[in-house]
């Protein structure tokens, strides 16, 4: 199978920002590469995988948009805080 399949080219092509956003959730899955590629269908797997990434960033909007509507607004210093630890956990399971 090409790197690159067809509809990938096309997708980049017509939809610029489609592709970006579906680059962007495949990076963040790649993590767990390891996991899913021992799976019997390794595609299947990363499906899944990128099924409980979206789901991490749907709850993580709720829970922004929670706090603004009760009128919590974060902090810069736990901002940043917290984009440090993700940072630190995407290179501990990379």
């Amino acid at each position: 199978m090409p790197r690159n399949p067809k509809w990938i080219e096309e997708l980049s092509n017509k939809d610029k920002e489609s592709a970006k956003r579906l680059n962007n959730i495949l990076l963040s899955i790649q993590r767990h590469k390891g996991i899913y590629s021992l799976s019997g269908d390794p595609a299947v797997a990363q499906l899944w995988f990128g099924l409980l990434e979206l789901s991490r960033r749907q709850e993580n909007f709720d829970k922004v948009v929670s706090d603004l509507k009760y009128g919590k607004t974060p902090k810069v210093s736990d901002v940043k805080e917290k984009k440090r630890s993700e940072i630190l956990e995407a290179l501990e399971n990379y």
